[in-house]
């Protein structure tokens, strides 16, 4: 081969070479569009994720809501159809205030299947309950209401130190009698003695 032959293979390889170059610097800009669009993907991704989960827990309130308001609307047919007399109402308002029983429990909420009035159980454990049996269980000792009732921290004083302080009354009450009895019996000598010296002066007179 001669010289002019190798010369031409010369330039066409370095026209390949110079091709491939071109194209591998557009991959290397391809690859880096695609990671930056990967990246991208994966920030929407968990964008949608996010706006996924809040979409379940607002679809689970609306139909929480909506079962809710199902029933409320169930409830108000069923009222309108059994509509209740004014004069009804009255007549059960004056029943239940008769008995002294129209304050609900502190906890109550709508739907609560107790009773607007105390139970003979809550009786007992309340402050009646323990004030009655004070006197047989208690001694020197401080009476605390139960927590549940709403007076966790409230203490009285038991019944010991109200029969102490009776007592001390009563010594008190007897010393006061002693005393007037006594005062009664000076005034009944002193008027016999004033008595005895006028009926003297008067026989010396006579």
């Amino acid at each position: 081969m001669d010289i002019g032959q190798l010369t031409d293979l010369l330039l066409q390889k370095n026209k390949k070479l110079s091709d491939l170059t071109d194209v591998a610097r557009k991959q290397q800009q391809l690859e880096v569009k695609i990671k930056a669009t990967r990246a991208e993907i994966a920030t929407k991704d968990m964008e949608i994720k996010c706006l996924q989960k809040h979409l379940k827990a607002a679809e689970q309130l609306l139909g929480t809501a909506l079962h809710q308001a199902k029933d409320k609307l169930s409830s108000f047919d069923r009222a309108n159809k059994g509509s209740v007399m004014s004069e009804d109402i009255i007549k059960y308002a004056h029943k239940i205030s008769a008995s002294c029983s129209t304050a609900a429990p502190l906890n109550w909420t709508p739907g609560d299947q107790r009773r607007p009035y105390p139970q003979d159980i809550e009786m007992k454990c309340g402050w009646l309950g323990q004030l009655n049996n004070s006197e047989t269980n208690v001694k020197d000792q401080i009476l605390k209401p139960p927590a549940q009732l709403g007076t966790d921290g409230i203490q009285i004083p038991s019944f010991s130190s109200n029969s102490q302080w009776q007592k001390g009354n009563q010594s008190m009450d007897l010393a006061t009698l002693t005393e007037k009895r006594n005062m009664e019996d000076v005034d009944v000598m002193s008027s016999d003695s004033s008595s005895s010296d006028s009926s003297d002066s008067s026989g010396v007179n006579d």
